[in-house]
Formats: structure tokens, C-alpha cells, sequence
């Protein structure tokens, strides 16, 4: 049974390697259509009765922002209008004047993705609490969408 489970979800980041193959594909596939590839939503929101928790909530926001640009995403998008500008300035100091990145071309190890990178396992533990998170998650995307 454990080899069918996926890792605790909060450990499934877009620094594991089947994450960033899809996201390599994705910016490969855009650009090379000419198209704008939209990073992933920042799904934090402020905190605003804990100084700490926000500024590291921000943090979080930004470094995972900074992976975005820096992959070559032209854009994103933020659960929290709080949010938009940390985003935008993080793209701002990283891309410079330019308002895209679909005209860059160093996505080409993007072509040797194969199959088993888009399907390898995420590495991580799986925990009864990640299970019970995961189920609780479900149920709630299951009662939104009735």
C-alpha cells in the first residue's frame, strides 16, 4: 500500500523533479507557441495579527516567485490581492524592462524530458496526519464544487 501513496502533500513542492520536468514542459511548450506561461498561485494570504508568520509567509511567496522568473514564467497569479505586489516586484527586479520572457530560448533541455520524469515519484514521508490532511483537503474541493 505504501508504494501507491504519494508523500504527505505539504512535501510535493515545485522543487521535486516529476514538479519542475512538468513546469519545464509547460514554459517550453508556451513559449514555443508564443504564448505566456503563467507560474502557479501564491496561495498565502497576510497574516496580519502575527508579524513573523506574515513576513514569513511573504518570504515564501517571493523565493517562490524567484524560482518562477527565474525558470522563465512571464506571469503569475495570487489567492490574495495582498499579495500582488510582493509578486510583481519580484518579477519587476528579475525580468528588467522586458514585459515577457516568451522570446527566450533556454528551455531546451525541456526536449529530453521523457515520460519517466513526468511520472517519477515525489520523494518525501507519508505520515496518518498527511493522510487525514489530504482526505480532509478532498472532501472540502468535493463539497465546494456541489
Amino acid at each position: 500500500m505504501a508504494d501507491i501513496l504519494l508523500p504527505d502533500r505539504v512535501q510535493v513542492g515545485m522543487t521535486q523533479h516529476l514538479m519542475k520536468s512538468y513546469s519545464d514542459l509547460l514554459i517550453r511548450t508556451c513559449h514555443r507557441r508564443g504564448v505566456h506561461a503563467i507560474g502557479g498561485m501564491a496561495a498565502q494570504i497576510p497574516i496580519r495579527d502575527d508579524t513573523a508568520a506574515n513576513e514569513a509567509a511573504f518570504d515564501f511567496v517571493r523565493n517562490d516567485k524567484k524560482r518562477e522568473v527565474k525558470a522563465e514564467h512571464d506571469g503569475t497569479w495570487a489567492a490574495h490581492p495582498g499579495l500582488i505586489q510582493a509578486c510583481m516586484e519580484v518579477f519587476t527586479n528579475n525580468m528588467g524592462n522586458a514585459p515577457n520572457q516568451t522570446q527566450t530560448v533556454k528551455r531546451e533541455d525541456a526536449a529530453n524530458l521523457t515520460e519517466e520524469d513526468l511520472l517519477q515519484r515525489p520523494r518525501g514521508v507519508r505520515t496518518m496526519e498527511g493522510i487525514r490532511l489530504n482526505t480532509r483537503v478532498g472532501i472540502q474541493y468535493f463539497q465546494g464544487n456541489q
